[in-house]
């Protein structure tokens, strides 16, 4: 059943989404690297490829260049000066569950990598640990969803220790970032637009908990005056929930209060005071 399962899945990945570049490093070393179209002429891939050297398309004369950089997530977008990619796949915005299959879509040395592996849980960073073991050409690939759906990009490794009896065995695992933190970055790219609405008012990171604690998003500032202070949010604040969704990432964050029609239940962990819920007026 597993296998009839990953032979449906294959055949529903769009596979020509997937391309190969190349990056010329200033040593005139020549890399091969993963990119997904996510437009006519913007392709996604991890950041480190894009800032290494110039990259260009495997089978195109032209240059990309780098419109972007996330560097505390590791990813870049490059762009075309034409519109070339007829298979494109916009990031989903919703988030696999545990236990979903995804098929994995990469660049190897000789040519197009496929793997597949279920989601064995969401990590302290937002990360998608999949039960797929290390595999080359597989940084920067594409996660798709059962229904074709660009759900992520491989980013690492994670070490997970396998204890049974008599041994304890360590392998290394794949991790997805999932696009549901990123798709708001890459929608307003593409499409070349910046938010010109009201600022929320906070300064925040992704808090990721290795502990008992959960992980958030942490606030670092929170201006007077401003949308969040009203609704009383303050400096120290972690958020943890929206409307029962867990948010690991500002950009999430962000991305929730632009796109929201309705009040956004915000649930709260204040050092001393415990959790308490904060509603947000639509922005």
């Amino acid at each position: 059943m597993w296998q009839l399962l990953i032979f449906l899945l294959l055949g529903s990945v769009p596979d020509d989404a997937v391309v190969t570049i190349r990056v010329q490093t200033s040593g005139g070393v020549v890399q091969l690297a993963t990119a997904t179209a996510i437009s006519p002429r913007h392709v996604v891939t991890l950041a480190p490829f894009a800032t290494s050297g110039v990259p260009y398309l495997e089978e195109e004369s032209g240059v990309l260049t780098t419109e972007t950089v996330l560097p505390d997530l590791g990813l870049a977008i490059l762009s075309h000066e034409d519109d070339i990619f007829e298979t494109y796949v916009l990031p989903g915005e919703d988030l696999p569950e545990e236990d979903d299959p995804l098929v994995l879509v990469g660049q190897g040395r000789t040519g197009r990598v496929r793997t597949e592996g279920r989601i064995l849980k969401r990590q302290p960073d937002g990360t998608l640990l999949l039960s797929a073991d290390r595999l080359e050409g597989m940084m920067g690939a594409a996660a798709f969803t059962a229904d074709g759906d660009f759900a992520g990009i491989v980013t690492g490794l994670s070490t997970v220790a396998h204890t049974s009896r008599f041994s304890t065995t360590v392998s290394e695992r794949l991790v997805v970032l999932p696009s549901q933190i990123w798709q708001l970055w890459a929608r307003l790219a593409i499409f070349g637009e910046e938010y010109e609405g009201p600022s929320f008012g906070v300064t925040a990171i992704a808090y990721a908990s290795g502990g008992p604690s959960p992980s958030g998003v942490h606030l670092l500032a929170v201006e007077h005056d401003s949308p969040a202070w009203d609704c009383g949010l303050r400096p120290g604040d972690l958020i943890v929930y929206a409307d029962d969704m867990h948010i690991y990432h500002p950009l999430t964050l962000r991305g929730l209060l632009i796109t929201a029609e309705d009040t956004l239940a915000l649930s709260v962990r204040r050092a001393g005071c415990g959790d308490r819920l904060v509603r947000v007026p639509p922005q």
